[in-house]
């Protein structure tokens, strides 16, 4: 019997147990997780941590693997052509990786995800191709749950299971447009494919960028975070205006790490005359400095809280290099953080920092290398 990934789990809450990547910049042929090419690995936790040495000059495929899951998700929610504009700037041609694949094989990028302990494992498949311009198209998609297929489609044409049974034939007009984006938010396909279109379309970047989160922003408060963080005040705003608890235990939080901090009030929105936004943050001594003062490490910290308190969090989170501007005694706790968060919110992260990483179980983290021939390959670090 196939096992379901780990307990411990809000009760139905959607999990990524796996995902596998074929041909995409040096990722050959890799699996995080249990996938259906590597069946041995254990699921991944709900904190997975991406680790490993990056040799002088080169790339251990740390972020790579992050970037073809965001690749994913974001061919999903929009479609290849747009995916590849915003993520890969080089292109489809410059990405896929022809040192491998000389043969013009296509990118596969593979979740395997599942939507309670008691339900069998979901498994979509995307491939993609070049069209004769070089632009990037769908070659092909599929979705399982368990051994029945629920979606298949390809060169634009398939079926798809509709949500009282029975199948449906499916003909894309676009070649670059996904079945699962199509026919995910349809209230007549298969429960599968909707939950599926949901979780994969609610993946979520975090590039933490704190010159961008020094920058003052409209008064416009808002429930999520945008990939660099950049409006943070907006986020901290909404909070401070929905979730009163919240607020006072994200700022007792900011005000315990750094001694120097107004323990009353550490952290607030600020106006401006130009009716815009603004990070104040009041000193113990009486003093005011703003978010164009403050350290990196600062800033980085109020965003990591404002993560853990995020009106609208994503279904998961991919973040690159937590604790990247932070002192090392304090990523013991924010990788503490994170343990606690994903509970109840997916975590897939890339971390440099040994501190970090070394907060973590053994379970937690999984070990990404090259070899001589610069083939990735990856494992579950067992300690």
């Amino acid at each position: 019997m196939d096992s379901p990934g780990p307990a411990g789990r809000r009760r139905g809450l959607t999990i990524l147990e796996g995902f596998h990547v074929e041909n995409y910049r040096g990722l050959r042929d890799v699996s995080l997780g249990r996938t259906s090419q590597a069946p041995e690995n254990p699921c991944l936790e709900p904190l997975t941590v991406l680790t490993g040495r990056t040799a002088a000059g080169r790339t251990a495929g740390k972020t790579s693997l992050l970037n073809a899951m965001e690749l994913l998700a974001e061919t999903v929610r929009r479609d290849a052509g747009s995916s590849f504009e915003e993520l890969e700037r080089d292109g489809y041609e410059r990405v896929v990786n022809r040192e491998f694949f000389p043969n013009q094989r296509p990118m596969v990028l593979k979740a395997r995800i599942r939507e309670d302990t008691a339900s069998p494992p979901i498994t979509y498949r995307l491939e993609l191709e070049p069209d004769d311009l070089g632009k990037p198209r769908i070659g092909a998609e599929k979705l399982g749950l368990g051994k029945e297929t629920l979606l298949d489609l390809r060169g634009g044409h398939g079926k798809f299971t509709r949500r009282e049974g029975g199948e449906e034939p499916l003909h894309l007009a676009r070649p670059e447009v996904t079945a699962l984006g199509t026919v995910g938010t349809m209230g007549s396909s298969h429960q599968a494919i909707r939950e599926t279109w949901k979780f994969l379309t609610g993946w979520k970047a975090r590039r933490f960028v704190p010159d961008l989160v020094r920058v003052p922003r409209y008064n416009h408060p808002k429930p999520s975070l945008e990939p660099s963080g950049a409006n943070l005040v907006n986020v901290l705003t909404r909070i401070r205006g929905r979730d009163t608890t919240g607020f006072h235990r994200l700022r007792n939080r900011l005000s315990a790490l750094v001694s120097d901090m107004d323990p009353r009030s550490p952290v607030e929105p600020a106006p401006t005359v130009a009716d815009e936004m603004v990070l104040a943050f009041s000193r113990r001594t009486g003093g005011t400095t703003y978010a164009v003062d403050e350290s990196a490490g600062l800033l980085e910290w109020l965003h990591h809280l404002v993560t853990l308190h995020e009106p609208e969090p994503p279904a998961l989170a991919l973040v690159h290099d937590p604790g990247r501007n932070c002192a090392p005694e304090g990523l013991e706790a924010m990788a503490r953080d994170l343990a606690e968060h994903a509970r109840a919110h997916t975590i897939v992260a890339v971390s440099r920092r040994p501190e970090f990483a070394s907060a973590l179980e053994a379970g937690q983290r999984w070990k990404v290398e090259k070899d001589s021939l610069g083939e990735v390959h990856v494992r579950a670090d067992g300690g």
